[in-house]
């Protein structure tokens, strides 16, 4: 297993997070996500917690090897319809996304 914790950091609580789950992020996104990596098996689970004053999210992704991460984080389709929007937004409202660490486990 292949294990990726993130964390996005907004200077308020007045603009969302922007992850898969935000109502922006069109249904074609969110279909390709599920049919080419959820239903398939190479992303095992997402794990996400707020921090206590709202303006971090963490996020901890299991993934099945780094072989189906480094697929997901080079999929065509996400960096065009949702990794390059997601960051055009972050920018645009001041927010930053780390990742805090990769490991196999």
């Amino acid at each position: 297993m292949y294990l990726v914790t993130g964390k996005i950091t907004r200077p308020n609580t007045s603009c969302s997070f922007y992850t898969i789950a935000d109502s922006a992020v069109s249904d074609s996104v969110r279909t390709h996500w599920q049919d080419n990596f959820k239903n398939t098996g190479k992303c095992l689970f997402v794990e996400v917690t707020m921090s206590s004053n709202q303006l971090e999210l963490q996020t901890t992704q299991y993934w099945a090897d780094e072989a189906s991460y480094l697929e997901y984080k080079n999929d065509p389709v996400l960096t065009a319809d949702l990794f390059e929007v997601r960051n055009a937004y972050w920018a645009a409202n001041g927010m930053t996304g780390v990742i805090l660490s990769e490991e196999t486990v």
